[in-house]
């Protein structure tokens, strides 16, 4: 394996980690949405106790609630795991393990449009490389008696 393969495998694992840590963040997007839905699960408990004062009935309100903080909850948890995973792909390019891992993640993460679309296409272009398969083949360690 030459230097620019090598460059190349570095680049690749910089790239997925810089995505994973911006789907991490992409979490935070989902978080008022489940406050507010939190929020509204808190106020429709409360309208129970007493009539609400306000234009959306209580049961309404509450359907909206279990709705929104459902959302949030799921958005931030596949946002937050899909970072994770990413991040994972770029430790086993750093490791040179787990080739066919990487891409058939790299198929998957095809539909992330339009960054994960074009970090696949390299991974691919990358990995597919007879030099840079050589690299990812496990090395035979000596058995311990």
């Amino acid at each position: 394996m030459d230097a620019a393969d090598s460059q190349d495998l570095k680049f690749l694992a910089i790239a997925h980690y810089g995505l994973a840590a911006l789907t991490a963040a992409t979490a935070l997007a989902f978080a008022p949405l489940g406050i507010v839905g939190w929020l509204w699960l808190q106020e429709a408990k409360q309208a129970a106790i007493e009539p609400p004062a306000t234009l959306v009935d209580g049961e309404d309100r509450a359907v909206l609630g279990a709705l929104y903080f459902a959302a949030g909850i799921s958005g931030t948890a596949l946002c937050l795991v899909h970072g994770v995973i990413v991040a994972y792909i770029g430790r086993c390019i750093v490791n040179r393990r787990r080739r066919t891992l990487c891409l058939a993640f790299s198929l998957f993460h095809l539909l992330n449009v339009p960054l994960g679309t074009i970090l696949s296409l390299f991974t691919w272009l990358v990995l597919k490389r007879p030099a840079v398969r050589q690299a990812f083949v496990p090395q035979q360690s000596p058995q311990h008696v």
